[in-house]
């Protein structure tokens, strides 16, 4: 079973019901509950769902989402020991840099994005919702 870093931004297209997006979220958490995929988050991707849930519906809704999420996914810790490194390291955006640091001490096998091209110097390869869909479906 590979095991998958979920960035934030894919969450949030499931979370958030965004309609260009949704139904490969929807295949990717499908995978996730049939044992096809283990799913992660980083503990920023938590906090950030939370605010932007809240900001795009209201805290009911948003805290209701998170108690969803963290049955399904297990969250990696960010603390120093993610922080540092993401801070020395070769990805441009600091938080694309947390999310790969978080993956690689978690020693995942691939990080899901919508813009995997940021997580070019990433030691986790990043690839598309679609990419991974059709790696899973090689898979079966």
């Amino acid at each position: 079973m590979k095991r998958v870093l979920f960035d934030t931004n894919v969450i949030l297209d499931l979370v958030l019901n965004r309609p260009d997006f949704v139904e490969h979220a929807k295949r990717l958490f499908d995978s996730i509950d049939e044992k096809r995929l283990q799913g992660f988050m980083s503990a920023t991707t938590v906090k950030d769902t939370y605010y932007l849930a809240t900001k795009e519906r209201d805290r009911v809704f948003a805290a209701l989402a998170l108690r969803r999420l963290v049955r399904i996914f297990e969250i990696i810790a960010v603390d120093k020991n993610v922080i540092l490194p993401a801070l020395d390291s070769p990805i441009k955006d600091f938080e694309d840099a947390v999310q790969a640091m978080a993956a690689e001490i978690a020693r995942l096998d691939y990080i899901v994005t919508r813009n995997a091209r940021d997580f070019h110097n990433s030691s986790i390869p990043a690839m598309s919702p679609e990419e991974l869909l059709e790696l899973i479906d090689k898979t079966r």
